[in-house]
């Protein structure tokens, strides 16, 4: 399963919490099947090698180490998302850790989705307004100045077309489920 799509549908504080999970699933289940061999998992393509993947390491001493292989190294029909086990120096595809794992990874992103779905929904409040603190390509970051919130709210539903003609420090009034100018 892909996972890539994290960056652009999670906020940080819950892109940040399936990194940690999944971290957890994959040495979890890397230590349950460890009679099979050490355990790869393919999270992301290389960005600076196009033919490469970045590959982690499943163990729990090692479970932060990466290692870049090119695809012409790996079996025939690896992807993001796919968990290989070495046996004799060549990588292999472990199809039932690949399901399993894809299930277990595919269940906590759907939990946090919604986790995130009801945290920004109760921080969007009807006739509140809001002040634009920060901004980057696809996301709003805002205080509500009505409730004088100092934590701020990392925006993904934030109109684009808004977003990309405002200004930090504007406000806007949150009316009829969107954010508009005041």
């Amino acid at each position: 399963m892909d996972f890539t799509d994290i960056e652009n549908i999670m906020i940080t504080k819950y892109r940040d919490q399936f990194y940690i999970e999944r971290k957890d699933i994959l040495n979890d289940y890397a230590s349950k099947t460890s009679d099979k061999g050490i355990m790869y998992y393919v999270y992301s393509e290389n960005s600076r090698n196009e033919n490469g993947y970045n590959i982690c390491i499943c163990e729990e001493n090692q479970s932060n180490v990466v290692i870049e292989k090119d695809r012409e190294e790996l079996p025939y029909g690896v992807n993001i998302g796919t968990v290989l086990r070495e046996s004799e120096n060549e990588f292999y595809i472990d199809e039932e850790a690949t399901e399993e794992v894809g299930t277990l990874l595919n269940e906590t992103k759907e939990r946090l989705l919604e986790e995130q779905k009801e945290y920004l929904d109760s921080r969007r409040v009807e006739g509140h307004v809001y002040e634009l603190y920060e901004k980057n390509e696809d996301r709003a970051c805002l205080f509500d100045i009505t409730q004088d919130d100092n934590e701020g709210i990392e925006e993904i539903e934030f109109p684009k077309e808004l977003l990309n003609e405002s200004e930090e420090g504007e406000t806007f009034i949150y009316q009829d489920g969107e954010y508009r100018r005041k």
